[in-house]
């Protein structure tokens, strides 16, 4: 069975805008769970994803109400993967993946947000995904960007969409990664 998940974060947004509900229509459509990687800002953004299920963590620009309400970090089990999510504010971003290995081994794939660089990389068995920012990138070659992931029993694809401007609808898959996996495993 396949499973898709819709990944975004670094919304900052003070509320779901129509082009959250579109992305939540068009990108993440057939997305079954949603998460986002912190700095919401406010925690009417997640009602951009009515018709999912949701998991979110809080961020470094989140104020009392959405650290109050959402965890610093999250963990999920998605078709065998042992999923960690977080916003990664606290963790060297240079050295971001050895960090995180050696003190949660035993996740198969991290997903974070903070930097608004959009990534995707695979270290040994482990993945690490950041779908960059909803509201702005710091990278020069992309506008906005998200994350697709895609579960089967044999394999996982993971994708950065440029979402350029929303309004222009015109979407591109910028980076995949495809990568055989058994039992939870990453190959």
């Amino acid at each position: 069975m396949k499973e898709i998940l819709g990944i975004v974060s670094d919304t900052h947004m003070a509320r779901a805008d129509e082009d959250l509900f579109f992305l939540n229509d068009t990108v993440f459509k057939d997305a079954s769970t949603v998460i986002h990687c912190g700095d919401l800002t406010n925690l009417a953004v997640l009602d951009a994803f009515p018709d999912k299920e949701v998991f979110a963590v809080s961020g470094n620009m989140d104020g009392y109400d959405v650290r109050k309400n959402l965890p610093f970090m999250e963990t999920k089990e998605v078709s065998g993967i042992k999923i960690l999510i977080l916003h990664s504010e606290g963790y060297n971003n240079k050295n971001i993946f050895d960090s995180l290995i050696k003190e949660f081994s035993d996740y198969n794939l991290f997903l974070y947000g903070h930097t608004h660089k959009p990534l995707i990389n695979k270290v040994g068995k482990y993945v690490f995904l950041n779908p960059g920012s909803f509201s702005y990138n710091r990278t020069g070659d992309l506008n906005r960007s998200a994350g697709l992931i895609e579960l089967d029993d044999e394999k996982a694809v993971f994708k950065i969409v440029d979402l350029g401007k929303i309004s222009d609808k015109k979407f591109k898959i910028k980076e995949v990664l495809n990568v055989r996996r058994s039992k939870g495993n990453f190959f």
